[in-house]
């Protein structure tokens, strides 16, 4: 049991903000950037930049966010075990911009607001 929990929150402390990491997206790849991470969970932005193979490296100032076609998220709140479902693969290293960080602050004062 004591293996279990250590285990658990050694993954916790894996993520760290601004990394960029790819998930398989119905035979596709799209990319998330961990935007806050927490005791629970992590915030992330869901970009809407769609690939057929999983990148290697991708010029950031070319990722997007696309609300309207409900493919991509400024701000998403999750618990490490559902984030561990996305099957997420490391990237690499970006930074996380302030005003990147909007949409987190809004959840932060109404998080029940989606």
């Amino acid at each position: 049991m004591l293996k279990k929990i250590l285990k658990r929150l050694s993954s916790k402390t894996t993520y760290q903000a601004g990394e960029l990491y790819t998930i398989p997206l119905n035979g596709e790849y799209g990319i998330f950037k961990v935007l806050k991470v927490e005791e629970r969970g992590v915030h992330v932005c869901l970009y809407s930049n769609l690939y057929k193979d999983s990148p290697s490296k991708v010029d950031i100032s070319e990722l997007y966010v696309d609300e309207k076609r409900t493919s991509g998220s400024n701000h998403t709140p999750l618990h490490y075990s559902s984030l561990k479902l996305w099957r997420p693969s490391y990237l690499q290293d970006a930074k996380v911009k302030k005003e990147e960080l909007y949409s987190y602050h809004s959840w932060r004062e109404n998080p029940y607001f989606i």
